[in-house]
């Protein structure tokens, strides 16, 4: 889960600090001329109660103008940082559809008995090859995410099978989650964790 998370942010951090960076600098040289300006007034002849009403608009402008920069900056830095957390944490996809999925098996009771502890998936999650497999598909504009991967414990293993439903225009549902377990003779025993596929069955049959 940490990997996927670590993989995600390396790009969108490393843009995010890059923009920050140059942003910072440009607000440093709008301070920068700031306080030349100040400095040559100050060694100047004329002190800020000698100047005249034209020449203190003049400096107050410049001052206004330095705050504008400053809280423009500060906004731009907030939304990017906004923007990128939202990214990482809000959004939907087979990553998130894996670690949740995997969060759950691994604390369920009955998968921990059947495999023993430490259960994790097999495979990596770096470079191109998942350690899932997924299929996508698309019915009346919904779009179902199927997907299959591999755990393992200390004592045996196990395949997980879930599937993901996502409207046109809301959040994605988990329709089922299962994970068929190696027994001790060889068979094979189901944990069923979630399934909601009755659910679609049933509104089928009334819009029908």
């Amino acid at each position: 889960m940490l990997c996927s998370l670590f993989l995600c942010c390396e790009i969108h951090f490393s843009y995010f600090i890059s923009l920050s960076l140059s942003l910072s600098l440009s607000l440093f040289e709008g301070a920068k001329r700031t306080a030349q300006s100040e400095g040559s007034l100050v060694e100047g002849t004329k002190t800020w109660a000698q100047l005249t009403p034209a020449e203190k608009v003049v400096e107050g402008g410049k001052d206004s103008g330095s705050a504008l920069v400053i809280g423009a900056g500060l906004t731009l830095c907030g939304y990017l940082l906004y923007s990128v957390v939202s990214e990482l944490v809000f959004r939907d996809g087979p990553e998130q559809f894996f670690e949740r999925s995997l969060k759950r098996i691994t604390n369920d009771e009955e998968v921990r008995l059947a495999l023993g502890d430490a259960v994790t998936f097999v495979g990596s999650m770096k470079g191109p090859n998942k350690p899932w497999r997924m299929q996508e598909y698309v019915v009346d504009g919904t779009t179902y995410t199927r997907m299959r991967y591999e755990i393992k414990g200390d004592r045996a293993r196990g395949v997980v099978h879930l599937e993901m439903k996502k409207p046109a225009s809301g959040k994605p549902t988990m329709r089922y989650l299962f994970a068929d377990l190696q027994g001790p003779l060889g068979n094979t025993n189901r944990v069923v964790l979630e399934d909601n596929r009755i659910e679609d069955k049933q509104a089928a049959s009334v819009q029908e």
